[in-house]
Protein backbone atom coordinates (compact mmCIF):
# COMPACT_ATOMS: atom_id res chain seq x y z
CA UNK A 1 0.00 0.00 0.00
CA UNK A 2 2.93 1.98 1.32
CA UNK A 3 4.63 1.65 -2.65
CA UNK A 4 1.80 2.39 -4.48
CA UNK A 5 1.00 5.91 -2.42
CA UNK A 6 4.62 6.74 -3.30
CA UNK A 7 4.23 6.47 -6.57
CA UNK A 8 1.47 8.51 -6.58
CA UNK A 9 2.74 10.70 -4.19
CA UNK A 10 5.84 11.15 -6.85
CA UNK A 11 2.96 12.99 -9.18
CA UNK A 12 2.96 16.17 -6.76
CA UNK A 13 6.05 16.36 -4.74
CA UNK A 14 10.17 15.61 -5.22
CA UNK A 15 12.21 12.62 -4.34
CA UNK A 16 12.51 13.32 -0.85
CA UNK A 17 9.04 14.98 0.10
CA UNK A 18 7.17 11.95 -1.46
CA UNK A 19 8.32 9.76 0.88
CA UNK A 20 6.96 11.97 3.55
CA UNK A 21 3.76 12.60 1.02
CA UNK A 22 3.31 8.76 0.86
CA UNK A 23 3.71 8.18 4.79
CA UNK A 24 1.52 10.80 5.83
CA UNK A 25 -0.86 9.45 3.22
CA UNK A 26 -0.86 5.76 4.25
CA UNK A 27 -1.20 7.19 8.25
CA UNK A 28 -4.17 9.42 7.20
CA UNK A 29 -6.07 6.28 5.03
CA UNK A 30 -5.34 4.26 8.37
CA UNK A 31 -7.15 6.86 10.56
CA UNK A 32 -10.11 6.92 8.40
CA UNK A 33 -9.83 3.22 7.26
CA UNK A 34 -13.66 3.09 7.99
CA UNK A 35 -14.54 5.88 5.35
CA UNK A 36 -13.58 3.93 3.03
CA UNK A 37 -16.55 2.97 0.50
CA UNK A 38 -14.96 -0.45 -1.32
CA UNK A 39 -12.35 -1.69 1.17
CA UNK A 40 -11.72 -4.87 -1.57
CA UNK A 41 -10.38 -1.84 -3.90
CA UNK A 42 -8.88 1.01 -2.56
CA UNK A 43 -6.59 2.33 -4.42
CA UNK A 44 -8.91 5.59 -6.51
CA UNK A 45 -9.24 5.96 -2.39
CA UNK A 46 -5.91 6.33 -1.64
CA UNK A 47 -5.34 8.20 -4.70
CA UNK A 48 -7.31 10.75 -3.47
CA UNK A 49 -6.32 11.28 -0.12
CA UNK A 50 -2.31 11.46 -1.09
CA UNK A 51 -3.67 14.50 -3.53
CA UNK A 52 -5.63 15.58 -0.95
CA UNK A 53 -1.81 15.77 1.63
CA UNK A 54 -0.28 17.20 -1.21
CA UNK A 55 -2.74 20.49 -1.42
CA UNK A 56 -2.68 20.67 1.86
CA UNK A 57 1.34 20.82 2.12
CA UNK A 58 1.22 23.17 -0.61
CA UNK A 59 -0.86 25.51 1.40
CA UNK A 60 1.09 25.11 4.13
CA UNK A 61 4.26 25.76 2.06
CA UNK A 62 2.68 29.37 0.99
CA UNK A 63 4.21 32.34 2.44
CA UNK A 64 1.88 34.96 4.32
CA UNK A 65 0.00 37.55 2.70
CA UNK A 66 3.03 39.22 1.81
CA UNK A 67 1.80 42.27 2.18
CA UNK A 68 4.80 43.59 4.40
CA UNK A 69 7.60 42.65 1.87
CA UNK A 70 9.13 45.12 -0.25
CA UNK A 71 11.25 44.37 -3.30
CA UNK A 72 14.60 44.42 -2.60
CA UNK A 73 16.54 46.57 -5.04
CA UNK A 74 14.57 49.34 -7.12
CA UNK A 75 14.14 53.04 -6.27
CA UNK A 76 11.91 54.07 -3.26
CA UNK A 77 8.86 55.30 -5.96
CA UNK A 78 9.63 51.50 -7.19
CA UNK A 79 8.70 50.64 -3.66
CA UNK A 80 5.60 52.83 -3.22
CA UNK A 81 3.86 52.10 -6.79
CA UNK A 82 4.93 47.83 -6.11
CA UNK A 83 2.83 48.51 -2.61
CA UNK A 84 0.35 50.46 -3.76
CA UNK A 85 -0.28 47.56 -6.27
CA UNK A 86 -0.59 44.92 -3.86
CA UNK A 87 -3.08 46.91 -2.01
CA UNK A 88 -4.81 47.34 -5.02
CA UNK A 89 -4.41 43.37 -6.27
CA UNK A 90 -4.77 41.50 -3.55
CA UNK A 91 -8.68 42.18 -2.59
CA UNK A 92 -9.62 41.13 -6.16
CA UNK A 93 -7.22 38.13 -5.88
CA UNK A 94 -9.50 37.06 -2.60
CA UNK A 95 -12.87 37.94 -4.66
CA UNK A 96 -11.76 35.21 -7.10
CA UNK A 97 -13.69 31.62 -6.76
CA UNK A 98 -11.47 29.05 -5.09
CA UNK A 99 -9.95 27.22 -7.99
CA UNK A 100 -8.67 30.06 -9.76
CA UNK A 101 -7.50 31.62 -6.40
CA UNK A 102 -5.46 28.43 -5.77
CA UNK A 103 -4.32 28.88 -9.51
CA UNK A 104 -2.79 32.30 -8.83
CA UNK A 105 -1.20 31.38 -5.56
CA UNK A 106 0.42 28.45 -7.01
CA UNK A 107 2.05 29.50 -9.81
CA UNK A 108 3.01 33.76 -8.64
CA UNK A 109 3.74 32.99 -5.03
CA UNK A 110 4.52 29.23 -4.73
CA UNK A 111 6.41 29.41 -7.52
CA UNK A 112 4.91 26.42 -9.15
CA UNK A 113 4.85 25.52 -13.40
CA UNK A 114 2.19 25.48 -15.33
CA UNK A 115 2.23 21.19 -15.91
CA UNK A 116 2.89 21.19 -12.18
CA UNK A 117 -0.17 22.33 -11.17
CA UNK A 118 -2.27 20.92 -13.70
CA UNK A 119 -1.00 17.66 -12.17
CA UNK A 120 -1.44 18.75 -8.33
CA UNK A 121 -5.14 19.94 -9.72
CA UNK A 122 -6.08 17.91 -12.12
CA UNK A 123 -6.20 19.98 -14.65
CA UNK A 124 -4.82 19.84 -18.83
CA UNK A 125 -1.87 22.44 -18.76
CA UNK A 126 -3.47 23.72 -21.51
CA UNK A 127 -6.70 24.58 -19.54
CA UNK A 128 -4.05 25.66 -16.39
CA UNK A 129 -2.59 28.21 -19.00
CA UNK A 130 -5.66 29.48 -20.42
CA UNK A 131 -6.83 30.38 -17.05
CA UNK A 132 -4.06 32.06 -15.82
CA UNK A 133 -4.40 34.41 -19.20
CA UNK A 134 -8.32 35.19 -17.68
CA UNK A 135 -6.81 36.10 -14.36
CA UNK A 136 -4.57 37.93 -15.53
CA UNK A 137 -6.56 39.89 -18.08
CA UNK A 138 -9.26 40.32 -15.18
CA UNK A 139 -6.45 41.46 -12.47
CA UNK A 140 -5.14 43.38 -14.81
CA UNK A 141 -8.53 45.89 -15.26
CA UNK A 142 -8.19 46.30 -11.50
CA UNK A 143 -4.66 47.85 -11.92
CA UNK A 144 -6.14 50.48 -14.31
Amino acid sequence: MRAWCLNIARRYATADEAEDLAQESVLRAWRNRRACRSPERPWPWLATITHHEAIRRRRRALPASGLNELPERGAPDDALEWAADRLTLWPEVAALDERDRQIVLLHYRAGMTVAAIGDMLDMPTGTVKVKLLRIRDKLRGALT
